[in-house]
């Protein structure tokens, strides 16, 4: 799952005298997404996510015959004989959570994005934290990053920063790129920086 990499990352975020520690959070897309809530779930030092494409229920993907849908780095051997991906994602539980899929998705069929919603939502309120949890399911959208006039790192960026832990003006964030995930680090400072890693 490459977690380490993600939290190596984060060890040397946490060096740097512009990036506040208390506010990191990660996004990313399809494996990005992926990263970001496998990462929150295993370090809670991300303190936010924003996941697209791939707010996924086993049960259902399984049920859908959309295995192809993923690569192998997104199976965890024997982890469904125990439980299924809420069990993962509850771990992020109360910290904000920005889930942004489509409906013609193959990788996450909309009953398991529904039936993730449900169980999330619960778990948030026995934290009574339910307005730190958010799904949005778009219609007529697939695999892609953000439909129509929602454009990339924007829209990914205003959504983090809506939420309670991460809105504290006047700090603004910036991303760094690291195997389709971006670690997003709110900043003492007032420039926002776009990096990618190549």
């Amino acid at each position: 799952m490459m977690m380490r990499d993600q939290q190596c990352l984060i060890d040397y975020l946490q060096t740097r005298s512009e990036v506040d520690p208390d506010r990191i959070g990660a996004t990313g897309m399809s494996m990005g997404c992926t990263g970001s809530w496998w990462l929150a779930a295993l370090d809670d030092r991300i303190k936010a996510i924003v996941g697209v494409c791939c707010f996924t229920r086993f049960t259902e993907l399984l049920a859908h015959g959309n295995l192809r849908a993923h690569g192998i780095y997104y199976f965890v051997p024997g982890l469904l004989s125990r439980f299924d991906s809420e069990a993962i994602y509850s771990l992020v539980a109360p910290r904000p959570m920005l889930m942004l899929s489509g409906d013609q998705d193959a990788g996450a069929p909309t009953d398991g994005v529904i039936t993730l919603e449900n169980k999330l939502g619960a778990v948030y309120r026995l934290y009574g934290k339910p307005e730190n949890f958010r799904s949005v399911i778009y219609q007529d959208t697939g695999h892609e990053y953000l439909p129509r006039d929602d454009r990339r790192n924007g829209a990914v960026v205003r959504a983090a920063s809506a939420s309670r832990e991460m809105n504290q003006p006047p700090h603004k964030s910036t991303c760094r790129h690291n195997r389709k995930t971006f670690v997003i680090a709110k900043l003492h400072s007032q420039s926002v920086r776009w990096t990618e890693k190549r």
